[in-house]
């Protein structure tokens, strides 16, 4: 279709190229390198199919971007090859503080009474939810937070039967599955604290909306996280020890100071990413002919 339509730049925001026939510049979004970082919280099939394809698509790619500035740090850690620029998510307006009265409304179609803890994300082994599990249902048992529900927002993902297990052991913790981005405003704005204990992320996209939504934020203290989370999130270790600690300072925490999603719009994104797509001179270094390396330098 690339040849047929005579495209003169084909994007990639998959994270994988074409590898066969494609004739024109080729710009890749890189959003992570799990399969450097955390390969056994993989599904096997993505696993080899990132093995055999991520670095042969890095090295097709005339312009690489990246998702996060930690990202493009480790893309040149581990696989030596710079980013034409960092295009980081945006958020859209849905996500900001909710009323009272909305946020009542949301919470009683879920059968969700407050108070309540709230973590959103797949379930598969690198985003921590065992160990949170394993958290919250110790500090319960001590009588630490005796009234706190643990809500659980997401769909079940691989590898995750011991999470089934564990979130079947008691009615304290909540699966609500798929929430759409309105009512999910919603759930992050009347929670106590919203925690986040991945492993590894390339961003993290529910600590900026949880973060714009007004709510606290714990999470892992990863580079990732922090350009996400900013200076008022609590960083932990995605242990089982750290997360308890996280959520006793968040408790007791005052209220956050919500962000501004216009300062996380879309639009900011997509500009930095037009320009790599115009530009035909975003060759990474690594990719350059000695002779050509020392010029750009």
């Amino acid at each position: 279709m690339s040849r047929r339509d005579r495209v003169d730049v084909f994007w990639a925001g998959t994270g994988l190229l074409p590898l066969v026939g494609l004739n024109s510049r080729a710009v890749l979004t890189v959003h992570d390198v799990v399969e450097r970082v955390a390969p056994q919280t993989m599904d096997r099939h993505a696993l080899w199919a990132s093995r055999l394809f991520f670095q042969r698509s890095l090295a097709r790619a005339d312009a690489i971007v990246s998702n996060s500035a930690g990202t493009a740090d480790r893309l040149k850690t581990n696989f030596g090859y710079s980013v034409a620029a960092v295009v980081r998510p945006g958020i859209s307006e849905v996500f900001r503080p909710r009323s009272e009265k909305h946020t009542l409304t949301v919470l009683a179609r879920y059968r969700v009474n407050r108070p309540y803890l709230l973590s959103v994300s797949t379930w598969e082994p690198r985003k921590g939810l065992e160990q949170l599990i394993h958290a919250f249902l110790r500090m319960k048992s001590e009588g630490l937070i005796p009234d706190h529900k643990l809500v659980l927002v997401g769909e079940r993902g691989w590898k995750d039967s011991t999470i089934v297990e564990l979130a079947r052991k008691s009615e304290a913790v909540v699966s609500l599955g798929f929430v759409e981005d309105a009512s999910l405003a919603a759930l992050y704005s009347g929670a106590e604290a919203f925690v986040y204990p991945s492993h590894y992320e390339g961003f993290g996209m529910p600590v900026l909306e949880a973060r714009a939504c007004g709510a606290r934020v714990v999470t892992t203290d990863l580079p990732e996280l922090r350009e996400a989370g900013g200076e008022d999130a609590i960083y932990i270790s995605p242990t089982e020890e750290g997360i308890r600690s996280g959520i006793a300072r968040a408790v007791a925490a005052v209220a956050a100071r919500p962000i501004n999603w216009r300062d996380w719009n879309w639009e900011g994104s997509a500009s930095i990413l037009a320009q790599v797509l115009l530009d035909g001179s975003n060759v990474p270094t690594s990719k350059m002919r000695p002779r050509d390396r020392a010029q750009a330098s």
